[in-house]
């Protein structure tokens, strides 16, 4: 029987609202159950809204479990909550992370040289960032969103380890995911029991099992093209398995760009080293059918603002500090640094710096702060356009 409706996030498209039955919440609780061994002296902290699967699933988990649930106020009472609460687990999309990793890089740059060099330092900075998470916590589940080695590595290093997994609203949250005595950086983990999972001739990622939902609503259409003829689930992702059975992901399949010289390119692996910038908060990647790839980015305001004061720049911040010269060839600097990492076909040649950040407000992002990025490049059309006619 039909127990909830989830709509999907609609990144590349307009939302679906996805049939999901008891069946599909009991299978997927189950598997859960298999990977962590929570009691109910666990607390867990709910940061993500209830509309996205990943909550839905982690709070009927915790219901099943018997562990302890708490309910963020709010994004920017997190923090907050975090030393209120003091879980021992919460699940969260990468993007938080990212900016937990960049606080701390602005706080390092801060600090003298001579305490950084001192051996008691590691563990300091660990025990000041294990305080901002309540001191407790040993656990992130990460989804919806993919989530870079580095940043991985460094929670890990902090004393928290952070579980990727990867799954869909259609699937009813994990497909896959790493598991606390089992576990790879930079994969999404092996499949939760039950679940099979298969790479096609494609490369796409396709799922079978009791998780997989039963149809889109009044979409039936939709339905019919998202099954392969022998009942796979159609991902939409692309991916392959390590030796060691762990999955990964390459990119979505809708978002691959191919060039017009028929490269294809993920453009979330570069969006991803492009936010590793200190200076870029949000970065977009455009190039399909086109002889380059080409960039928007937003600005991480609290470094540009003290790379300006220290260059003597007296400019706000704001549309006058995303169009300043000076700052261009910093941001200009920063991509040329981040193209060496690169293969040459998927180096960025042009871009552009915005003045506001991408919101879930302007409709730019979902509830995940993943980037919709057919309304992106709509929206931003002209500018994309012009990277292109000369």
């Amino acid at each position: 029987d039909l127990a909830t409706i989830v709509y999907t996030s609609g990144t590349t498209g307009a939302s679906k609202g996805v049939l999901l039955t008891h069946r599909n919440l009991l299978a997927e609780v189950r598997g859960l159950q298999q990977v962590f061994p929570f009691g109910p002296d666990t607390i867990g902290l709910m940061c993500l809204p209830l509309a996205h699967v990943i909550a839905r699933a982690m709070q009927f988990f915790a219901l099943a479990q018997g562990c302890q649930s708490a309910f963020a106020e709010s994004l920017e009472k997190l923090p907050q909550n975090l030393k209120e609460v003091r879980p021992h687990f919460m699940a969260a999309v990468p993007r938080l992370l990212e900016k937990s990793h960049e606080k701390v890089q602005e706080r390092l740059a801060q600090t003298s040289p001579l305490l950084k060099k001192m051996f008691f330092f590691p563990f300091l900075l660990a025990r000041k960032v294990r305080a901002g998470f309540g001191g407790r916590l040993k656990w992130i589940i990460s989804g919806g969103a993919p989530l870079s080695k580095e940043i991985a590595q460094f929670f890990f290093q902090m004393g928290i380890l952070v579980l990727e997994g990867y799954g869909l609203t259609e699937t009813f949250a994990a497909v896959t995911i790493n598991r606390p005595d089992d576990f790879r950086f930079g994969t999404i983990g092996k499949p939760l029991e039950g679940i099979r999972v298969k790479i096609n001739a494609e490369g796409e990622i396709g799922v079978k099992g009791d998780t997989v939902f039963s149809g889109y609503l009044g979409l039936q259409g939709e339905t019919e093209k998202s099954f392969d003829p022998e009942g796979w689930f159609l991902t939409g992702d692309i991916g392959e398995f390590t030796p060691d059975g762990f999955l990964k992901i390459t990119d979505r399949k809708k978002d691959i760009i191919v060039t017009s010289s028929g490269k294809n390119i993920a453009p979330q692996n570069i969006e991803g080293r492009l936010v590793q910038s200190p200076y870029i908060q949000q970065a977009f990647v455009y190039g399909d059918r086109q002889r380059f790839l080409s960039a928007l980015v937003t600005l991480n305001w609290t470094a540009v603002e003290d790379f300006a004061k220290k260059e003597g720049i007296a400019v706000e911040a704001g549309e006058a500090l995303a169009k300043n010269e000076r700052i261009f060839q910093l941001i200009e600097g920063e991509i040329e640094r981040i193209n060496g990492s690169l293969s040459r076909f998927e180096t960025v040649k042009k871009f552009a710096i915005l003045p506001d950040n991408f919101s879930m407000e302007s409709g730019e992002l979902t509830p995940t702060l993943k980037i919709k990025r057919k309304v992106v490049a709509e929206r931003y059309k002209e500018i994309l356009e012009n990277f292109y006619q000369s």
